[in-house]
């Protein structure tokens, strides 16, 4: 599909859902819907509602650029252990799914959920907060993810690789969004942890270990302020009154979402922000 428009991107994300049925999923009315179908940009409140609620990404959303859904893509181990380290020092309770898939032995795709709510025009809207990170494969890696309270474990076998390839490459490279990543858990079956966790590292060993402080030489510094003046920025101006905890959840949450090289988009930044206020961080 030619995702040029607007509306092609909007359809995108729809799959095989009625637009006037989704606007209303979340509060919205049919005026939205038309608007949509007419082209037109929504409002910045929509554009986060749309944000959260289909984990997609903004800049693509609104110019076409980059992946359409959010995912952190870590090219080492280490990197990845410590982001799951990180999600799960924020919250202990997600729902996590790991996948693998044999025709990517080096590669998991992890999948962290839990139940949130927004507020739009004064009503509560419940939706299941969402966020995906994608790496190499070791026993550091492992190690934080048995740390996990609720784990439920996917191996894509060869019994239709064709298909788990294509799916695995779409999941991994942020190209599906809630709708479709619950829609494709549904036609898979769990499989004992031990077969996802505890199998063997396929790239040679790396020399880093995770440390208890979280590795500090991997952290682009520039970045980092960027993001933390940006956070603060928000919150001040919306009056967001954050605990020292949930300002460090919302800079980590940003920072990881943040590509190499984007551009830093307020929506981007509320939906940091509303997920560390969703998932209740206190000091």
């Amino acid at each position: 599909m030619d995702q040029s428009n607007l509306i092609d991107r909007i359809n995108a994300i729809l799959e095989n859902r009625s637009i006037y049925a989704w606007v209303q999923s979340f509060g919205a009315t049919n005026g939205v819907a038309e608007s949509l179908k007419k082209n037109t940009m929504p409002r910045g409140d929509i554009l986060t509602l749309i944000g959260r609620v289909e984990n997609v990404s903004l800049n693509w959303l609104t110019a076409g650029k980059g992946r359409p859904f959010l995912i952190g893509k870590h090219v080492r181990p280490i990197q990845f252990a410590y982001a799951i380290r990180a999600h799960l020092e924020d919250d202990p309770n997600w729902h996590v799914s790991v996948v693998s898939c044999d025709y990517y032995p080096d590669e998991t795709v992890v999948i962290f959920e839990a139940p949130a709510q927004v507020d739009y025009k004064g009503k509560a809207v419940d939706y299941t907060l969402i966020e995906l990170e994608c790496g190499g494969w070791n026993q550091d890696v492992a190690k934080e993810l048995k740390k996990a309270k609720n784990v439920t474990c996917y191996s894509l076998g060869d019994s239709k690789l064709a298909t788990n390839k294509i799916m695995f490459n779409m999941l991994k490279s942020g190209r599906m969004g809630t709708y479709l990543i619950h829609r494709f858990f549904k036609n898979l079956r769990p499989v004992d942890p031990s077969l996802v966790l505890d199998r063997p590292t396929v790239e040679r060993p790396i020399r880093y270990e995770v440390r208890e402080s979280g590795p500090a030489d991997l952290i682009d510094l520039s970045k980092m302020r960027q993001v933390i003046d940006a956070v603060k920025t928000a919150a001040e101006e919306e009056g967001r009154q954050l605990s020292n905890a949930q300002f460090s959840s919302a800079v980590a949450s940003l920072y990881r979402r943040l590509e190499p090289g984007a551009h830093i988009d307020q929506n981007v930044v509320k939906i940091a922000i509303d997920s560390a206020q969703a998932l209740g961080a206190a000091e």
